[in-house]
């Protein structure tokens, strides 16, 4: 096995929801961590940091040479954006050493007020490719964090085209859905995982079964392959985690990856530390993830969503009150097992005594009629492994090593000098006390020196190193050398911290979400008429919406379609059809890989714009090489899922295709009416009919049930209240898009004066699963809805255009 980079020390990224489990993260290895401040992050609901426990947190990590990156990557709402520079400065000022950022419209506004601050690109921003990664580096970003989809090629490929940093998750839960194109917990229950208050829907039953739960994520063995593909993060998982799941994860994967930089691996090593992990925490086993390829029935937890421990005996034999077990694992007191009944209900007890491996062993339990003899026995909770984590990274840990020197020379102040080294810098500093005065008792020796300067116990060091330049009558009382000790620690610590602190900022004053010293693009000019833009996803729908427009004084302005239907109107010789006085946009993927080209689908005499759904895609338009003429004609349309929840957002990518270009952008789907309002001078097309797009997942259920056919296809899932969706499977792509149930439609709402000023670019009605007959009704409702007739819609969803969202 050949690693090109087995010398480059590879970061360990530890999750910390508290200031507690930051510490015990640092303790057990972590070079860097990521926490979130009260405001502004992805995980609403762990414990957080307040200003001054991150101010606190920054401090203690620069101490022991460990970074700290703060989370602020949810979407930014126009009236949030103004406050982003207040929240960040203190941060800034107190050496922060990188913000983790999903919406644009934040990346620019910190790369301008903090130019010299690191910026990674969050996961949330859902960068699949090169594409991507090479654009946000060329923008300034730093770093950018894959999503978890990725194959490791497909991450090795960044690495190899770009010097930007990769971060990418390695340990810990997986969503089901892409992040940060995941709406189901928004729409089902009014908790937006954008916005950091995920439901966690993915968790929930479907179809009596859970198809959607992911199991976690391990890739403890894989950590040679990781650092030989260029990885120079390794992520883990957890900031809702409790501090055994943080340092134990965070021991593992330090351990293994030194281990392999210094050509030691040990992948029997591997797997012991990997089942340890999974007695603090698993849903049904491990799983590799997508590294190696792209989804399967294994990667999920079908049977419950939640810790299911490890297998450690079966059951041999059961008497009135008691259980025999035959242990294939050691057994230790106070271990919570789970045995499961005949009638599926779960009986949970607890050990009251230690075993080996191979012993059987009699332990107290109830119901034991339930139980059948033959099944697995389960340990859910390990106490002797937490007792074990908690001595070695929370009561004891490994301390950082101090060097003192002492001079106590009579008639000379006394002198003792402390320093240590942090990341291959030394820091050094002196204090000096009273002057010496000469001893009216006995002689002074070494060791009456160096034990009080050695009582380390309460600090973070131990005396790595003590000299001593001394008069044998000189007087040194114990009590004025700890007090000394105190004061050069405490002045050692001020010293590093003190080198990690930027000079303060001056106030920046921030008006409509933008600082007032930079200018502003100005947006399209608003549209008078009723616009309408379409989007279909087959040849059929396409089909029926020509068929109207030309049997209806309906004006359609622009269609968007896949290349796929392009394609097969090239093959049945049918282009013709769309020579009409409609522009046409080609749909890029809903996911952009590496092989993916611009190129592919323009120039295109017949096609007049692109439709871009994130930001792979818009990287790779803004990146093509065709015709400069033939590309500032192409108009540009952006999908909701390019979000952009604030007017600077808006700005930035506008700043990226080009000033003069004709962009739309797709109607925000989270933003009440109010809230659309504050973005009414921005070119929106306010969406007045869809299905709307819950998640858009790597994952498949028909492969997850053993029904996979290769065939794309839409099916029904059901939640446990009977709550509906439909799933489209793209198989030559392979991913899906999971679509809530019930259409939102807003026919019959969208002209009442609450609505006039948030439709700059015009409407647009987007149709996916939707039959022929259902299209023509919907069209048929709006041209009622032109002509001020009344329309009975049925049922259908306004989005959260009134209930908003959390």
């Amino acid at each position: 096995m050949t690693n090109t980079n087995r010398s480059s020390k590879i970061e360990i990224l530890a999750p910390c929801g508290s200031y507690d489990i930051l510490i015990a993260a640092i303790h057990a290895g972590a070079d860097a961590c990521y926490i979130g401040g009260n405001r502004f992050g992805a995980r609403a609901y762990a414990q957080n940091f307040d200003e001054q426990a991150i101010i606190q947190a920054i401090s203690y990590a620069h101490l022991h040479g460990v970074k700290i990156y703060l989370t602020v990557n949810t979407l930014f709402k126009q009236h949030e954006i103004t406050q982003i520079y207040d929240y960040i400065r203190p941060y800034y000022e107190a050496g922060l050493d990188a913000v983790i950022v999903q919406d644009l419209g934040a990346f620019s506004l910190i790369r301008s007020c903090f130019p010299d601050l690191p910026i990674h690109c969050s996961t949330q921003m859902n960068i699949t490719s090169v594409h991507g990664a090479v654009m946000m580096a060329k923008q300034g970003a730093k770093r950018v964090v894959t999503a978890r989809e990725m194959t490791l090629d497909e991450i090795a490929a960044i690495k190899q085209q770009t010097d930007i940093e990769i971060e990418t998750f390695v340990h810990g839960a997986l969503c089901y859905s892409y992040s940060g194109q995941c709406l189901m917990s928004s729409l089902a229950g009014g908790r937006s995982g954008n916005r950091g208050r995920c439901a966690q829907p993915c968790r929930k039953c479907y179809d009596d079964s859970y198809i959607l739960s992911m199991k976690d994520l391990c890739s403890l063995t894989h950590v040679p392959k990781l650092m030989e593909a260029g990885i120079d993060s390794l992520k883990i998982e957890g900031r809702m985690k409790n501090v055994a799941y943080v340092a134990s994860a965070v021991h593992a994967y330090k351990t293994i990856a030194e281990d392999y930089q210094n050509n030691c691996y040990d992948e029997d090593k591997a797997k012991a530390l990997s089942f340890d992990l999974a007695n603090i925490y698993n849903r049904g086993g491990f799983t590799d993830g997508y590294f190696f390829r792209h989804n399967g029935r294994d990667m999920i937890s079908v049977s419950r969503p939640n810790n299911q421990g490890v297998c450690i005996g079966t059951l041999i034999g059961t008497k009135a009150g008691k259980v025999q077990i035959r242990l294939s694992e050691d057994l230790y007191k106070q271990d919570v097992l789970e045995l499961s009944c005949k009638n599926s209900e779960i009986i949970e007890i607890t050990s009251g005594i230690a075993a080996n491996k191979g012993e059987l062993v009699t332990l107290n339990c109830p119901k034991t009629k339930l139980l059948k003899e033959g099944t697995s026995v389960y340990r859910t909770k390990c106490v002797h492994l937490i007792e074990q984590i908690e001595s070695n990274y929370i009561n004891e840990y490994k301390k950082q090593p101090l060097n003192m020197m002492l001079t106590a020379k009579i008639g000379e102040p006394l002198s003792l000098t402390v320093s240590t080294m942090i990341e291959n810098t030394s820091y050094k500093t002196q204090v000096t006390g009273c002057v010496v005065e000469h001893s009216k008792q006995d002689n002074l020796s070494e060791d009456m020196i160096k034990k009080p300067l050695g009582q380390l116990g309460n600090t973070d060091y131990y005396a790595a190193c003590i000299t001593i330049d001394y008069s044998t009558d000189a007087f040194v009382p114990a009590g004025l050398l700890k007090k000394l000790r105190r004061e050069a620690i405490e002045k050692l610590e001020e010293e590093i911290v003190d080198s990690k602190r930027r000079p303060a900022v001056k106030t920046v004053k921030i008006e409509d979400g933008m600082p007032t010293n930079e200018k502003l693009l100005h947006p399209n000019e608003r549209n008078t008429d009723d616009t309408l833009f379409i989007r279909v996803s087959n040849l059929i729908q396409l089909e029926e919406v020509l068929k109207f427009h030309q049997n209806h004084e309906i004006l359609i302005n622009g269609i968007a379609i896949p290349y796929a239907v392009y394609s097969q109107l090239e093959e049945n010789h049918k282009t013709s059809m769309i020579k009409q006085k409609i522009t046409y946009f080609i749909e890029l993927p809903h996911i952009v890989s590496k092989a993916d080209t611009i190129n592919q689908y323009l120039p295109n005499e017949l096609i007049g714009g692109i439709y871009i759904r994130n930001i792979d895609g818009l990287a790779m338009f803004a990146n093509s090489d065709f015709s400069t003429d033939y590309s500032t004609d192409l108009e540009i349309i952006c999908d909701a899922g390019l979000y952009c929840y604030n007017q600077l957002a808006f700005y930035y990518i506008r700043s990226i295709l080009g000033e003069n270009r004709k962009i739309r952008f797709i109607m925000p789907r989270e933003l009440t009416i109010s809230e659309l309002q504050e973005l009414s001078d921005m070119p929106i097309c306010m969406t007045l009919y869809e299905y709307q797009p819950v998640m858009l997942t790597a994952n498949c259920s028909k492969k997850s049930t053993g029904h996979c056919d290769h065939a794309d296809a839409i099916r029904k899932i059901t939640d446990d209240k009977n709550n509906i969706f439909y799933e489209q499977a793209f198989c030559n792509r392979c991913y899906n898009v999971i679509y809530n149930g019930t259409p939102y439609n807003i026919l019959d709402k969208y002209r009442e004066s609450s609505f006039d000023h948030i439709h700059a670019a015009g409407y647009c009605m987007q149709f996916t699963i939707e039959s022929a007959k259902e299209i023509e009704k919907v069209l048929s409702d709006y041209c009622r809805s032109l002509s001020n007739e009344q329309l009975i819609i049925g049922q259908k969803t306004n989005g959260h255009l009134y209930r908003g969202v959390l």
